[in-house]
């Protein structure tokens, strides 16, 4: 790629490497709540962009941007409404709060996916707030938990030592302090794709 141009992230990474046939309808800086955080739109709403009906991993990831928000200078109005995770996967989710809407977006993929193995994966980047971070860390694996789905948790170097570059936000790998370059993908995909391997195999049991 040339100068300044953004690396191939994981999910391409995946299929170039492991011979997968990925699709990525992801759009950089989405939010999960219905709150703008990022002038953009709604995570959910890019399930609607899939060119296929069935696949056999759908991969989710989102929240970081929500829980940022009350660092984001530009929006000074507006606050986090977190929410909490309803321990009833069949009751009726809120998109105005960050559980909610994490809820709503794994529901509505089970719905539009039903065969697929569904798992999200938790952010490596501690962008906001440590406090906050944890929180969104906590929820994930609290909504995957209800919900039945698994989750790799990128910020966990203890459970992935080899991740340390990223969650410590080495400069050779986060240059920026917040999105990797292609050496820091590098390091990620390999983790991905052995989880998604063992949830295959019934080795990953995280929920």
């Amino acid at each position: 790629s040339g100068e300044g141009a953004q690396p191939v992230g994981w999910a391409q990474r995946l299929a170039q490497r492991y011979g997968m046939v990925s699709e990525n309808v992801a759009q950089k800086g989405w939010a999960l709540t219905n709150k703008e955080t990022s002038g953009r739109s709604q995570i959910v709403t890019q399930l609607n962009n899939a060119k296929q009906s069935t696949y056999d991993f759908v991969i989710l990831e989102g929240g970081v941007n929500d829980v940022r928000i009350d660092q984001d200078k530009q929006n000074p109005d507006i606050t986090i409404d977190w929410g909490t995770i309803n321990e009833d996967p069949n009751a009726t989710f809120s998109d105005n709060n960050i559980a909610g809407a994490m809820q709503d977006l794994i529901v509505k993929t089970q719905a539009k996916f039903p065969n697929a193995k569904i798992v999200y994966i938790i952010n490596h980047y501690y962008g906001a707030t440590e406090t906050n971070m944890k929180n969104y860390v906590a929820m994930v694996k609290a909504a995957c938990r209800v919900h039945g789905i698994s989750y790799i948790d990128l910020s966990d170097a203890e459970a992935y030592p080899s991740l340390e570059p990223l969650t410590k936000k080495n400069s050779d790998y986060i240059p920026d302090n917040l999105h990797p370059n292609a050496a820091g993908y590098d390091l990620s995909t390999p983790v991905i794709a052995t989880q998604l391997r063992k949830l295959v195999s019934g080795e990953l049991v995280d929920v």
